[in-house]
């Protein structure tokens, strides 16, 4: 994904999951499953591509107001703005029993961040816990005992990343080539990702004060992309003339360690000013 909101692919492409769509552009996310590619739009909607043989590329039509995407091995998954999880695809395991990754639980909200891994999917709520769901044949959709204040997570072919509050990491799924082995001594770790067999973390220190970057102003639609850190929130505030004294809320995140997005639906005055409150 290039700052100017499009995107380029590469690699396998026999199900053209490396082919984008021709015109594709105001993009401010992308997610790569095992033979089908995903992509967030500024205003909200997902556009995918590749193999739809399990209707992984199917979006659904009424889906908007999404603000993060994941992609499985063949199934999608979509984070509304409201908290709420959008699944669509394949629901059976390699064996071709029914395990139910496309299947959200009942109930399930107040989600800030998603991850679909080969065949189990998986949501981190604003309070730090987790819920997973589809295949478990290695524990990988069920969270340890125990396990709170995550802020981050990711999943892989049959294993599940999270980071905690204090910067460590939690592993847990299938260990054959020790995709769940990592230093026990982490505290700084801000991002992870979950390969089929193996898993990457990235250890530093996110800023004490938000960078932002990436704004893309499409359709009546203002979207701020913006690194964020563990238990902040930010807001994106504006107002239409910098002589009036007040701000107006526009859109609220809570920080999870990763990259993500602020949004002002109504961005349709003839000029707008912005700023970015971390509390």
């Amino acid at each position: 994904m290039r700052a100017d909101g499009t995107v380029i692919a590469w690699g396998a492409d026999f199900s053209g999951q490396a082919s984008p769509p021709t015109g594709l552009s105001h993009i401010i996310a992308i997610a790569a499953g095992g033979w089908h590619s995903l992509a967030l739009r500024a205003d909200g909607t997902v556009t995918a591509w590749g193999d739809n043989s399990l209707d992984q590329t199917d979006v659904p039509l009424d889906l908007g107001n999404v603000v993060a995407i994941a992609a499985g091995g063949s199934h999608s998954l979509a984070l509304r703005s409201d908290g709420s999880v959008v699944a669509w695809g394949d629901n059976y395991d390699a064996s071709g029993y029914y395990s139910g990754q496309s299947s959200v639980p009942p109930g399930l909200g107040n989600v800030i961040a998603i991850a679909a891994g080969g065949y189990h999917s998986l949501a981190l709520a604003a309070d730090g816990t987790l819920t997973g769901w589809g295949d478990n044949s290695y524990s990988q959709s069920q969270p340890p005992l125990g396990l709170s204040n995550t802020v981050a997570i990711a999943a892989g072919a049959a294993h599940t990343i999270a980071i905690e509050r204090n910067g460590g990491i939690a592993a847990w799924g299938n260990n054959v080539a020790g995709q769940c082995n990592f230093a026990t001594n982490f505290t700084n770790v801000i991002a992870v990702a979950a390969g089929g067999l193996h898993s990457i973390a990235l250890l530093g220190s996110l800023p004490v004060i938000p960078q932002p970057g990436c704004a893309i102003f499409s359709d009546g639609q203002f979207s701020l992309v913006l690194p964020t850190a563990f238990a902040k929130h930010y807001t994106l505030e504006y107002k239409d003339t910098l002589a009036s004294p007040a701000w107006t809320s526009a859109s609220t995140i809570f920080g999870n360690g990763s990259l993500q997005f602020l949004v002002d639906p109504n961005a349709t005055s003839p000029q707008r000013f912005y700023r970015v409150r971390q509390w």
